[in-house]
């Protein structure tokens, strides 16, 4: 009996992985969906650099060498927070 249980068990576990080959119907591809087309974004304003745009003296700190020292930070570097506001919705 435990070799016909053996037997009955190599051979389930030899087809098992040709089950997993079945051709089965194949599915006709559908048509693709459309491509949309997003426009570019617009480039940044003439003579602007995008690091200014981050605060008072963020750009120059931005492009300082990393060995230079290091710049203290200006009002208009730091947006306070309070926790005493209500939030707001959007």
């Amino acid at each position: 009996m435990n070799k016909t249980i053996s037997r009955l068990m190599i051979i389930s576990m030899l087809i098992a992985p040709l089950g997993a080959c079945g051709g089965g119907k194949k599915k006709r591809a559908s048509t693709p969906p459309d491509v949309i087309v997003t426009p570019p974004t617009p480039p940044p304003p003439a003579g602007a650099n995008f690091e200014n745009q981050f605060g008072a003296g963020f750009g120059t700190f931005f492009r300082a060498a990393a060995w230079s020292e290091p710049g203290d930070p200006q009002p208009g570097d730091v947006i306070p927070v309070s926790l005493d506001r209500d939030p707001v919705d959007f």
